[in-house]
């Protein structure tokens, strides 16, 4: 690859040249890497039924049926979810409830973790809300105003949470800690920048089994926007990632936003991705604007921790199923929620099912909630009992289909106990 330019310093072509071999990998490369779409494997739009050929699914409706904003309008307001599969629509029960109203709340404001003693906690924008019966009632506690976003609770109960240290240094990352349940909160370390990024963002961060803290950032920079994981090993004290602008260790690719990263019960870890890159032939996009780029979500996965990613590929690929946050269950099925945003009238939160931790994907989807504005993002975890806690974000404002104040203090959080139906 050669890099052309006339009075350019070395130090100049040598970011350019580091540049432009990340984004291969991040794009081609990987592309390369997993043999194209993969059969036995592939994101939901690839078929791996039947003798495991490679085949094109779009996944605007999967299960062969197509919904009307009317049906989704009296599932929102109905004891069940809906279930399509085999060209069937069917009704799973499910019990619902709606979170304490945030006067500055937002569809897309939802943070969702559960404490030793199996305490439920929302972090909304201003409110920190608290279920003690498995997410069927909620009550909101008082929490630090500044302290809104991603966290999560250790084994000890010390709530653990991720901040942009703002537009004093948009490149920093600062980790609070709070004893009190989030009522207040004291700084307890910084997450070095050794890929030099100019601007950096928290995404969501989860704790492993063992204590571990994973927290993926995206950027703003070098041009692919490279995106790092973080672990801590020792309860966010301090983290370990990438030693440079590279695609070694912590590297989880360009143009990958919104990220979370779910455990699985074999220990894997599946990153679940809001991805941006440009089309390539071997990930059709379904999309009615012919855009050059995705906006759809992408997997990827991980074997030792987070230290290295493989395996990049898609899970939707209709152009607005973008964000998206996954749990992997006790019995190895794994569910991705995410969010269907056009056309705006069928804007609804869905899911997918793989019955084996993500290798496959039946063409099958559940309907979880849907707000006549517009529906924003959701989180995932599985109860004890088995069921599924969804908390997902709704408005019924149709003037948030055009800006975020139209959403904001307009927005409903509902909690929805649900389970898979059998395969």
């Amino acid at each position: 690859m050669k890099i052309h330019g006339t009075g350019m310093s070395v130090e100049r072509r040598e970011f350019l040249r580091r540049t432009l071999q990340a984004a291969a990998a991040t794009q081609l490369g990987w592309v390369a890497a997993c043999g194209g779409p993969q059969t036995g494997g592939a994101g939901g739009g690839f078929s791996s039924e039947g003798d495991g050929k490679q085949g094109f699914r779009s996944t605007e409706w999967l299960g062969g049926v197509t919904l009307s904003p009317r049906q989704m309008r009296d599932m929102q307001a109905g004891p069940y979810v809906l279930h399509a599969r085999a060209g069937a629509l069917n009704r799973v029960p499910a019990e619902k409830a709606v979170l304490p109203h945030d006067p500055r709340g937002h569809v897309q404001t939802v943070e969702l973790a559960r404490a030793p003693d199996g305490t439920l906690y929302v972090n909304q924008n201003t409110l920190m809300c608290r279920s003690r019966d498995g997410g069927r009632s909620w009550d909101a506690i008082p929490r630090q105003e500044d302290m809104a976003g991603t966290f999560q609770i250790l084994s000890d109960g010390t709530f653990v949470s991720p901040q942009s240290a703002g537009e004093k240094d948009p490149s920093g990352i600062q980790v609070w800690s709070s004893a009190d349940q989030g009522r207040t909160w004291s700084e307890l370390s910084e997450i070095g920048n050794p890929a030099k990024c100019d601007l950096r963002i928290p995404g969501t961060i989860n704790r492993l089994p063992d204590d571990t803290l994973v927290l993926p950032i995206e950027s703003r920079a070098h041009m692919i926007d490279p995106a790092y994981v973080h672990c801590s090993n020792d309860g966010g004290r301090t983290w370990s990632g990438p030693t440079g602008f590279n695609t070694e260790i912590g590297f989880l690719g360009g143009h990958c936003y919104e990220t979370m990263i779910a455990p699985l019960a074999s220990g894997k870890l599946v990153a679940v991705i809001r991805y941006h890159g440009a089309v390539v032939p071997q990930w059709p996009l379904v999309d009615p604007g012919k855009r050059a780029y995705y906006k759809t979500v992408f997997l990827a996965d991980s074997s030792d921790g987070g230290k290295t990613w493989s395996r990049f590929r898609p899970l939707t690929n209709y152009h607005g199923q973008c964000h998206g946050y996954g749990v992997g269950l006790s019995d190895g099925t794994f569910m991705v929620a995410y969010d269907h945003r056009y056309p705006r009238d069928l804007s609804s939160g869905r899911a997918m099912i793989s019955r084996d931790e993500g290798e496959t994907w039946g063409d099958e989807v559940y309907y979880l909630y849907y707000g006549d504005g517009s529906s924003g993002f959701s989180q995932s975890l599985e109860l004890e009992d088995g069921m599924i806690l969804t908390v997902g974000g709704i408005t019924h404002e149709l003037e948030s289909r055009r800006s975020w104040a139209g959403a904001t203090g307009k927005s409903e959080l509902w909690a929805i106990r649900w389970k898979p139906a059998p395969a």
